[in-house]
């Protein structure tokens, strides 16, 4: 159920074609010493440090759903890629690579929605001046 769904996740808002993400969702880096802030009243957000340095940002999709793409909006086109995770284990997986921001990545098969899993993008910025300005994983009924 979408309206449970959305009123679960604080901040996070899903319809029956997508489930958005804010640019603050992207709130965890690859680096203890980078900060992320914002410019423009969070229109966007970027790193103080950007080499080496990913964000993160994640989520879980309603269930009898499945993603089948996935948008990353930036004012650059960089890398990003979907991994999944579980909130049993502190390890993560690859579901798909070779996304550039600003273009729709089409997973290699879509991903059903499965209790306590969820999936991650990772976006991989080039310079201090890489916005992130949100993203969707674009969803169907199962």
């Amino acid at each position: 159920d979408i309206a449970y769904f959305s009123n679960i996740n604080q901040g996070i808002a899903a319809t029956t074609t997508a489930v958005y993400l804010k640019p603050n969702d992207f709130n965890v880096t690859s680096s203890a010493s980078a900060v992320l802030y914002t410019r423009n009243s969070l229109g966007s957000i970027l790193s103080t440090e950007y080499n080496r340095v990913n964000y993160y940002a994640s989520s879980f999709i309603p269930q009898g759903f499945k993603v089948i793409s996935v948008d990353v909006y930036s004012n650059v086109n960089e890398g990003f890629e979907i991994r999944e995770g579980t909130i049993t284990s502190n390890s993560t997986s690859l579901n798909t690579s070779g996304g550039t921001t600003n273009t729709t990545l089409t997973l290699s098969s879509a991903w059903t929605s499965v209790e306590g899993k969820y999936l991650i993008i990772k976006f991989s910025p080039a310079a201090t001046t890489d916005e992130i300005w949100g993203a969707k994983f674009n969803i169907e009924r199962v």
